[in-house]
């Protein structure tokens, strides 16, 4: 009789653990090929599932991923503190007020890629694109999507803020081309010149910083490009767009993806 019970409890966990393995993410499709054979003598079964979840926790903590994972996380804490340093080298007069912006909000923009990367869209991403199932223009396109997403909701330099400054808007990012990009509260872009006046509204959804002459911006959900007065250069056409480069822009229409040059000709 007790024999009879100990065949059935061992059939039984042998039953159980077969059947947890199937059903597992824990194990790719050749381990459980290899466990669900040593189904013939469980021993060996449950002794090398226990091997096999320890090499691939191992493997999975040590991977690529992860451990850029860990210096992303750790990178982002240290510009918080090199901030942190900055404002008091401003505060003791050391760094001028545009100095101190300039490198804050170089070190914002940095920050905000790193917090792309630790999200869990960015992850699915990177799978995605580790799998081949995206293309690099693909992923590099869906990484500023990210990016744009991320960028409304934050706010990228608190020193900046009317409350603090007099400033009735955030600039977005660092000097380039005599402007600055700015955003109001709530959260519609323009243009700040060196001395920090306004001299375009902020009437757009979004926009990146001069390059060329041109800034992309966008108004309605759609892309396009103005000049340094403020007017209107390529129409607001584009479901997405890059800044130029070279003489040229990248842009989107549809499921259409082609460059144009300054004009908005297309090559």
């Amino acid at each position: 009789m007790d024999n009879n019970v100990g065949v059935a409890l061992i059939i039984g966990l042998t039953i159980g653990t077969s059947i947890f393995i199937y059903d597992s993410e824990k194990f790719n499709k050749i381990q459980k090929g290899f466990l669900l054979i040593c189904v013939i003598f469980p021993p060996l079964q449950w002794l090398s599932m226990l091997i096999i979840l320890g090499i691939n926790k191992y493997q999975k903590e040590n991977s690529t991923e992860n451990i850029e994972f860990k210096n992303v996380y750790k990178q982002s804490n240290t510009i918080d503190d090199r901030i942190n340093s900055l404002r008091e080298l401003k505060d003791k007069e050391i760094l001028t007020e545009e100095e101190y912006h300039q490198k804050v909000n170089k070190l914002k923009n940095a920050k905000l890629e790193s917090e792309i990367k630790l999200s869990d869209d960015y992850q699915k991403l990177k799978t995605l694109y580790n799998d081949e199932i995206l293309t690099k223009e693909e992923f590099e396109s869906k990484f500023e999507i990210l990016k744009r997403k991320l960028c409304s909701k934050n706010n990228i330099d608190d020193q900046k803020q009317k409350s603090d400054n007099g400033f009735d808007f955030t600039f977005i990012e660092e000097l380039s081309e005599g402007y600055y990009v700015i955003m109001d509260n709530d959260m519609n872009y323009g243009f700040a010149d060196r001395n920090y006046e306004k001299v375009i509204d902020t009437i757009y959804e979004f926009a990146n910083s001069f390059k060329e002459d041109f800034a992309l911006v966008r108004l309605n959900n759609q892309f396009g490009f103005i000049n340094k007065d403020g007017k209107e250069i390529i129409p607001f056409i584009y479901d997405n767009a890059y800044s130029y480069e070279n003489g040229k822009a990248k842009v989107q229409k549809g499921n259409e993806s082609f460059y144009i040059n300054k004009v908005g000709e297309k090559y």
